[in-house]
């Protein structure tokens, strides 16, 4: 059984980096900082620098949320209510206007109050996702610095305290500190 290092790991949609059998995460701490040419002190701030213009900032990008109307649309896009839209048709070409009427009119109230509950929805995540601190405790070079969480690179040794919130999990040593892997930390 082939255990993979750090370097093997797959991005994220690649095929077979979601697998089982990809072990990474059991990999030794200290083989993880050999691994990522690190050292327990941390890296120096050159280094940190030189990484950070290799591998890039430490964010995820954020998908737009879409519009009003393909919101709305999406309120649409359910099997029940093409039967209902198609039941409530159906009965204003045969006259029964009060049964279609009512029937639309049911359709019409839940897509506004699904519209209005996904609005306010996507407002509270985008607020909560502003009240996250964006920032990490590393050692670099041996000290103790206090980092935006975009300047985390590969190879920085992440200091934790219990009950502290940190976005993506990383390797954990058994002194409860994490060592950044390759890509997004």
């Amino acid at each position: 059984m082939k255990t993979n290092t750090i370097r093997d790991l797959k991005k994220p949609g690649q095929p077979g980096g979601d697998s089982a059998s990809d072990l990474w995460h059991a990999i030794e701490a200290d083989d993880v900082v050999e691994q990522l040419e690190a050292r327990q002190e941390g890296l120096t701030p050159d280094e940190a620098t030189e990484r950070r213009a290799r591998y890039g900032a430490n964010t995820i990008a954020m998908a737009r949320p879409g519009g009003p109307l393909k919101l709305l649309l999406r309120q649409l896009n359910s099997p029940l209510l093409f039967v209902l839209l198609g039941s409530g048709g159906i009965a204003l070409l045969l006259g029964k206007v009060t049964d279609g009427a009512v029937v639309l009119g049911v359709v019409a109230l839940n897509a506004i109050i699904g519209f209005i509950q996904e609005l306010r929805a996507q407002k509270a995540i985008t607020a909560l996702g502003e009240m996250v601190p964006e920032s990490a405790v590393v050692r670099r070079d041996g000290q103790v610095s206090h980092v935006a969480a975009a300047d985390v690179v590969p190879g920085d040794i992440l200091l934790l305290q219990s009950g502290e919130r940190r976005r993506r999990e990383r390797h954990l040593s058994p002194n409860r500190e994490r060592v950044g892997a390759e890509g997004p930390a």
